[in-house]
């Protein structure tokens, strides 16, 4: 079973099946469905372990039935991780790699997994997360479901090869600002904003994310 763990592992808008296998070199979700003498044995003997060093009589494990079963393991189209560092990202699973608790599994509403994915990098939608999130210590930005869904996204329908673009864009580059502000122009554009209006809200998000991660570069530039 693919996992994704961390923000290093959806590399780019797209979680791909390449990527997930490559995920699962370190972690695996062991017995979803089995019963412990259906596991290969080693699984079992994996289990086994667990059980000497007494795992299945700690809180987790002994309100689970199997012990050794994680709940509510299912995939969906779209993954977010709780917190980032510039912005939010969402991101198409295509893989239906399975997430831990880092990140939010997320259904679409009215757009396409894929047309969502390639909207929510904009300046619009990443100034009204910082205006919904909370900020922590070194300023890494937090946002629960009732926050992410206040945020504000434009709906879009683009072709499915434009998402596959923008994917490689974002793993080619080592400017995840530049890339917002090429990508998110592209998306503002097309629902009508003018430059200046683009350039106003590109400023504002620079300006709070700036404050959040407690620097203070020149408005407009990039890093």
């Amino acid at each position: 079973m693919s996992a994704l763990h961390k923000t290093e592992e959806a590399v780019g808008e797209i979680i791909s099946k390449l990527n997930a296998l490559k995920n699962e070199i370190r972690k695996k979700i062991v017995g979803q469905e089995e019963t412990i003498d259906q596991l290969p044995v080693s699984a079992r003997r994996y289990l086994e372990t667990g059980l000497a060093e007494q795992l299945h009589t700690r809180y987790k494990c002994r309100v689970r039935q199997p012990w050794y079963k994680v709940p509510s393991v299912y995939a969906t189209p779209l993954a977010m991780l709780k917190r980032a560092h510039h912005y939010p990202r969402l991101v198409l699973n295509s893989a239906r790699a399975y997430t831990t608790d880092t990140a939010y599994r997320i259904q679409s509403n009215g757009m396409s997994p894929s047309a969502l994915v390639f909207a929510f990098a904009n300046s619009l939608t990443c100034l009204t997360a910082e205006l919904q999130g909370r900020h922590y210590g070194g300023g890494v930005l937090e946002l629960v479901p009732s926050e992410i869904e206040r945020l504000l996204v434009p709906v879009l329908q683009p072709d499915p090869g434009r998402l596959a673009s923008a994917d490689t864009c974002f793993r080619k580059t080592n400017d995840s600002v530049a890339f917002l502000r090429q990508h998110g122009d592209s998306v503002l554009e097309e629902i009508g904003l003018t430059s200046p209006d683009r350039d106003l809200l590109f400023d504002a998000w620079f300006r709070l994310r700036s404050r959040r991660q407690r620097t203070s570069p020149a408005a407009g530039s990039t890093e």
